[in-house]
């Protein structure tokens, strides 16, 4: 009897270490399931590690479309590309343990920049993709780098990173890990790269604001109308911009989607000189599916937020939005 218990006890113990190990086409399986069954509301990740990653992918100028999704099959985060999985929508995934953000969130936030910047520099250094053939432990070393980077452009402190990495990496490396000394070395060079070594002084910030022009179209099922975005920066400070996040509102403020995080503008990035202005010329399309949602609400108008990531000369990050209101034709 006690010989039947242990070898129970054993196969528990080990079917609980299979259920531990990281299933990120699990994970993204289950996203397309709520995606289909619950709408494009869900299957997101809840705002805070979804504006953690976006914080973290501007501050690397990464302008790649990544879907970031809770799920506890995964035990820290990691990146995952679907590519013709069954069952799951083509695209670029950051997935994320809940319990594991939150207690990183609450306790350090400069790791969590860290471990996400290193996740994107899987996407930013193609590791999927045209150079998906270079050594496993030089697709980390070169991720430890964009860490670094990430880091830095938040102003975070290289004591901390430095802590960070020598507990996750050993001394001899293994495990398709770099040692922790190639570790410490490659995200150094890229704290310093992005400025981390350099002072910021806060009243150096660029003060830039933005409108929308006319600020209300009527547009058609399926059609575009021409809007102007003219910014204007009053304090003497280059800015660039760098991407866009956008979002459909009701009228009444409600979200139709998700936020659309780090879209690339179109026609690429562009500078606005200090003490100067600069118009960015768009053309605004009106999806099908943005008016049946609005329609299914009793709407004939909704909104479109767009708010511009930028980034001035002294290397601040910075935000500016503007809204605009559409009439269904």
């Amino acid at each position: 009897m006690k010989l039947t218990s242990l070898v129970l006890l054993l196969a528990l113990m080990c079917l609980s270490s299979i259920a531990r190990a990281d299933s990120p086409k699990r994970c993204a399986r289950m996203y397309a399931e709520n995606l289909k069954n619950e709408g494009s509301s869900l299957g997101f990740a809840p705002s805070d590690a979804e504006a953690m990653v976006a914080e973290v992918a501007r501050s690397i100028a990464f302008q790649q479309s990544i879907k970031v999704i809770y799920c506890d099959y995964v035990t820290k985060a990691l990146a995952w590309p679907a590519k013709g999985e069954d069952g799951i929508p083509d695209g670029d995934f950051i997935e994320v343990n809940p319990i594991w953000f939150q207690e990183v969130i609450g306790n350090d936030r400069v790791q969590a920049i860290a471990l996400l910047g290193h996740e994107l520099g899987h996407y930013l250094g193609r590791h999927f993709e045209s150079r998906s053939g270079i050594p496993g432990i030089q697709k980390e070393t070169e991720a430890d780098g964009f860490a670094g980077c990430a880091v830095a452009r938040l102003s975070g402190d290289w004591t901390t990173l430095e802590n960070l990495l020598s507990r996750i990496r050993s001394v001899d490396g293994g495990n398709g890990y770099p040692t922790r000394t190639q570790s410490l070395d490659a995200a150094r060079h890229g704290f310093d790269d992005c400025g981390g070594s350099k002072p910021r002084p806060l009243s150096s910030r660029a003060a830039l604001r933005v409108a929308a022009v006319p600020d209300t179209v009527s547009i058609p099922i399926n059609g575009f109308s021409a809007v102007d975005y003219p910014f204007k920066e009053t304090k003497g400070i280059d800015v660039q911009i760098d991407s866009e996040d956008t979002q459909w509102f009701l009228i009444n403020g409600e979200p139709l989607t998700p936020i659309s995080r780090n879209q690339r503008i179109l026609g690429g990035s562009f500078p606005v000189s200090g003490s100067s202005s600069e118009t960015y010329h768009n053309n605004i399309y009106l999806p099908p599916n943005i008016a049946a949602l609005a329609k299914a609400k009793g709407q004939n108008v909704v909104q479109l937020k767009h708010t511009f990531n930028c980034r001035d000369q002294n290397d601040n990050l910075s935000q500016v939005s503007a809204i605009l209101k559409i009439y269904i034709q």
